[in-house]
């Protein structure tokens, strides 16, 4: 079987390890398995499919774009490439170019499909808070807890992003609505604005907690005795009270 392909970029070469060499060559439809982790990552796109599909019935597979298949335990699983699959499938077509991986874990094949999807284009916002969804659960899955700013930084550096679209993201994932996520998946928000729309919130709900808050009965009895001491002209009482209440 002769190699296809050398992985020549240094940030892919340190997610894969097969060898730092992929072979590529024609597999069965029939036997590229599909994952539910891999499929959810970045759900098929109908209009894109019908591209795609419609592509190969006018022009044949193009050979140059072979899909990654994840080679575990002898079976050939998808973890990127699910709109030219699903294409060539519609299109009749029996068997297709893969790209054959090695990966110790999920983990390491999970973000070596986010980076491959975030080098070939910009994501979506609600592509890209499914993806830092996954990339920050790695470090409960064997990679390990890190700080924030650490955490941050990795997940930016996996994701193609600066940190502090990370950190937006997250506060929009953590405290956004069902709803404004909703209108984040359907584009009809973009995260930017959404995180805004966030903060806004969090800011009026902080304020109405602040002037809703009612002093306790401990801070009412002080401030009683100290309007009798005050109402009777007992100033040596007021001292003393002061004093043993450290006022």
């Amino acid at each position: 079987m002769k190699p296809l392909t050398i992985l020549k970029d240094e940030k892919k070469l340190d997610l894969n390890n097969s060898g730092r060499v992929l072979l590529a060559r024609l597999i069965p439809l029939t036997e590229i398995k599909l994952q539910k982790e891999f499929q959810e990552l970045f759900p098929l796109i109908p209009g894109n499919v019908e591209k795609i599909t419609q592509r190969i019935m006018e022009g044949g597979y193009d050979n140059s774009q072979p899909v990654h298949i994840w080679n575990f335990n002898g079976k050939h699983i998808l973890i990127d490439g699910h709109h030219r699959r699903e294409g060539a499938l519609r299109a009749g077509l029996h068997e297709i170019p893969c790209f054959l991986h090695e990966f110790s874990s999920i983990e390491d094949a999970l973000e070596y499909a986010i980076s491959l999807q975030t080098e070939r284009r910009n994501l979506s916002d609600a592509e890209l808070m499914r993806a830092l969804k996954v990339v920050d659960s790695l470090k409960t899955r064997g990679r390990g807890a890190t700080g924030d700013g650490k955490s941050a930084a990795r997940s930016a550096e996996v994701l193609g992003i600066s940190t502090s679209r990370v950190e937006k993201t997250r506060m929009v994932e953590k405290y956004a609505t069902d709803e404004i996520k909703k209108q984040i998946e359907s584009g009809e928000l973009t995260l930017n604005k959404a995180y805004h729309l966030v903060r806004e919130t969090m800011t009026e709900s902080t304020g109405r907690k602040s002037k809703d808050k009612k002093p306790s009965k401990e801070v009412i009895q002080i401030i009683t005795t100290i309007q009798s001491f005050l109402t009777s002209g007992d100033i040596e009482g007021l001292s003393s009270y002061v004093k043993e209440y450290g006022i």
